[in-house]
């Protein structure tokens, strides 16, 4: 989840939120990248939780009363492998009572089956390079779900 931020009303928030993730299924999203996500927390629309040093705090334990973005990793090494790797992507959902999105899942060199969800059966080129199947691995190895292939790798988180 992420918490809220100073100056923005969660009604506020949620209008920036929808308009950035595009349409939901219901709660759901997909095809968030990196880019989308810093510039979101850098209008304050989504906070990560980090300490004055930048280190995430979260408990990386999933609470609905723990801010997170990504669930199960990270969060400022999740962006920070999100922002330096375009082609990365995430799938999550939005609450829409308070404004706050958690990430369950991100892939790399997936499509979006039929309905709209990324799918190991439509990967897509190019090739991943050494540099992002490593980055990948060490970023997101705590994964519930985690498959790495020559052209996708995705990490779900439960």
């Amino acid at each position: 989840m992420t918490t809220a931020t100073a100056g923005l009303s969660t009604k506020e928030r949620l209008e920036k939120l929808l308009a950035a993730l595009g349409p939901l299924d219901g709660k759901q999203f997909t095809g968030l990248t990196g880019k989308t996500l810093r510039s979101l927390i850098d209008e304050g629309v989504v906070a990560p939780q980090f300490d004055e040093t930048g280190v995430d705090v979260s408990d990386r334990v999933f609470h609905l009363d723990a801010p997170e973005i990504f669930k199960g990793v990270n969060d400022q090494k999740a962006l920070a492998f999100m922002e330096a790797n375009p082609r990365a992507q995430a799938k999550g959902y939005l609450n829409k009572d308070d404004a706050t999105i958690i990430i369950d899942m991100v892939y790399l060199g997936l499509k979006n089956d039929e309905n709209g969800y990324p799918s190991l059966a439509h990967s897509s080129d190019p090739a991943l390079t050494k540099k992002q199947i490593v980055g990948f691995a060490n970023t997101f190895f705590h994964a519930d779900e985690f498959q790495i292939g020559d052209t996708f790798a995705y990490a779900w988180f439960d």
